[in-house]
């Protein structure tokens, strides 16, 4: 009841802009300044778009779809993926992971998980920095950390960040951290995130080991 209520909120929020500017349109089509009104309709249709998308990946379930999975190609694939957007905030991305590394998970999910890791921190270092994104072996357990240099998270911040809806950012979902604790869960991990201000963020997800070989640099 509680998120439906959150989504509700978060639908009506676009609708009602897009209800507005269709309104004025409808008046006055013609208008020179119905241009930016149409651009800005444009503008939260895909907001809306993005929302449902990621309502959509949160609430799939693919436990039967688990099979071997190679973590330093799925690391590998997530930096390609960034490369473009972090270069162009002079981002420096640096990889480290145990070679052939096997698990038995879902690689587009773990994918889906890496790359909303990887934007948030790079939404992080507007000013530049260095995105890192290492796996190593802790036991039983392989740790994949993504960290940046950015601008922090609040403590208080820290305690509802995996909450769904929330965000601090003006044109979030609140749907990425959520997605990526329901994917490390689904591969019988956790996530857990250190952080601070001015100094940058560290996110951790810990999954069960299926095979494990030396490691080594990128």
């Amino acid at each position: 009841g509680e998120m439906g209520a959150m989504l509700a909120h978060e639908i009506r929020n676009p609708l009602a802009g897009i209800k507005g500017y269709a309104q004025v349109i409808e008046k006055k089509p013609q208008d020179e300044r119905n241009v930016s009104f149409a651009h800005r309709n444009v503008s939260e249709i895909l907001r809306l778009e993005t929302l449902v998308s990621d309502l959509l990946a949160y609430a799939r379930v693919d436990q039967n779809s688990m099979s071997s999975v190679d973590i330093c190609e799925v690391i590998a694939h997530t930096a390609t993926l960034l490369r473009n957007e972090a270069e162009h905030l002079q981002i420096n991305i640096i990889r480290e992971c145990p070679e052939d590394m096997l698990i038995t998970g879902n690689r587009d999910r773990l994918c889906q998980a890496l790359l909303n890791l990887g934007k948030n921190a790079i939404q992080a270092m507007l000013d530049g920095g260095t995105l890192q994104i290492t796996a190593c072996v802790t036991g039983k357990m392989l740790m994949i950390q993504v960290r940046d240099d950015g601008d922090g998270i609040t403590q208080d911040e820290i305690t509802r960040i995996f909450e769904p809806f929330f965000t601090t950012k003006a044109r979030g979902t609140g749907l990425g951290l959520a997605l990526c604790r329901k994917i490390a869960e689904e591969h019988g991990g956790e996530i857990v995130v250190h952080s601070v201000v001015g100094e940058g963020t560290t996110v951790s997800i810990s999954i069960p080991i299926r095979q494990n070989k030396p490691s080594r640099s990128i």
